[in-house]
């Protein structure tokens, strides 16, 4: 009984290690091989223990994971058959078989995982990672308009604006192969990368200029922003793929950015005196180009459009010079001052974007716009204006009389304008 026991246990122990050995009777040249796109390479499996009639297969597992049987020995299998840049070599030397595959002018769809092993039970296949490093196919531009992307042409015109979705993308394709080992952005000389955000994808894809097949990797680099940059009007933005060993490839389109107008004045308060002149001047920045630009003025409770009157040197006059595309100076003169002249002042811009809008005071020389008193300490003033004794009025003979109520008129209105103003 001990002896059957004795049997199956060393019986066993053989069969494991006739196991072992089967799956460790193939091997390769070496563990990997990294090469160029346009070399020649040449790949060897070496297996043990090789009878007359063994089959050593190798095959291909793409990097879309597909594994493609490439050889049985020297047969070699469709579609590689096909494919004049594969050759195989079969030799047998002291139990040793020899299966090497031969690469000419090698491309980046031929990049993944070669298998080897012999075709019998228990044998397993051993890897050999073959890295093709190719140039960048294709590199573009692209922008997301409603929805759907469009490809840009070089140095193309792409608008962005402001409060709308924007999307802009710059895609380097390669057939197969490892993806570029950097892709930068350079918005007029400076490097703006750090903007856009980082992608890579890899797709199946079947075209004439393909004898494989199996797929192509896309880098890519996204900038998406509700805000663009105004600075980057007008600008070039140029994509580079940066790669050793190859030439960098790049591709450019122009900017054009448009945002709302902007308004700034040289000063928001300003001081005159009865009878001079005021010059109110700002400059306004937009793009497209303000189309609308108004002026208003605080009427008691309400904005009303400034009264022009070129005739009347003491009117209210505007005028509007270009500075550039994008830029103009706005001014609004009065040409002589009048009490009712001080007043705040309503400056708005309008483009295809949106409206900006600034208000600018005239206030008199004497007075700062921190010294206006309160609304409640004006109105009493006025009211102790009003509450005048009878007899006094009586005792004024009839053209002080009138001299004294012009006064409290005027200071009637200048009162309602500094409550207009406060």
């Amino acid at each position: 009984m001990e002896i059957n026991y004795i049997i199956v246990v060393v019986f066993a122990l053989f069969s494991a290690i006739k196991v072992r050995i089967s799956l460790a009777s193939a091997s390769w040249d070496a563990e990997s091989n990294t090469v160029k796109q346009g070399e020649n390479l040449n790949v060897t499996c070496i297996v043990s223990d090789f009878e007359f009639m063994d089959v050593i297969r190798i095959s291909l597992k793409n990097s879309e994971g597909q594994v493609l049987t490439l050889t049985d020995n020297k047969d070699l299998k469709l579609p590689f058959v096909n494919i004049p840049r594969y050759r195989v070599g079969f030799n047998v030397l002291n139990r040793h078989g020899y299966l090497t595959v031969s690469y000419s002018d090698i491309r980046g769809e031929d990049m993944g995982t070669l298998l080897c092993h012999k075709l019998a039970n228990g044998d397993v296949p051993v890897e050999m990672k073959l890295h093709v490093q190719v140039p960048v196919k294709e590199i573009y531009l692209r922008q997301k308009k409603f929805y759907q992307w469009k490809r840009l042409q070089e140095l193309e015109t792409v608008v962005l604006r402001e409060r709308e979705s924007n999307e802009l993308e710059c895609v380097a394709v390669m057939d197969g192969g490892l993806t570029p080992t950097e892709l930068s952005i350079v918005i007029g000389n400076e490097d703006k990368t750090q903007f856009f955000t980082a992608s890579e994808e890899s797709k199946i894809h079947k075209d004439q200029d393909s004898d494989l097949g199996v797929y192509y990797s896309e880098f890519k680099l996204l900038y998406s922003s509700m805000n663009p940059v105004r600075e980057f009007n007008g600008l070039t933005i140029t994509c580079t793929a940066i790669q050793d060993g190859f030439q960098n490839a790049s591709t450019s389109a122009l900017l054009r950015v448009e945002y709302s107008p902007v308004i700034l004045c040289d000063k928001y308060e300003h001081h005159g005196k009865v009878g001079a002149s005021v010059v109110i001047a700002c400059e306004i920045d937009a793009n497209p180009s303000s189309q609308l630009v108004t002026w208003m003025m605080q009427s008691f409770d309400k904005l009303e459009p400034v009264r022009l009157d070129l005739a009347n040197i003491s009117s209210i006059q505007t005028s509007e010079m270009v500075l550039d595309d994008y830029r103009k100076q706005v001014k609004l003169t009065i040409g002589r001052v009048e009490q009712f002249h001080f007043s705040s002042y309503h400056l708005s811009a309008t483009n295809d974007v949106s409206t900006a809008e600034v208000t600018i005071v005239l206030l008199p020389a004497s007075l700062e716009l921190s010294q206006i008193p309160s609304a409640q300490d004006q109105m009493m003033h006025f009211l102790q204006q009003q509450q005048l004794p009878e007899t006094n009025m009586a005792q004024t003979s009839g053209g002080n009389w009138i001299l004294e109520n012009l006064v409290i008129l005027n200071t009637f209105v200048l009162i309602l304008v500094i409550l207009l103003l406060s």
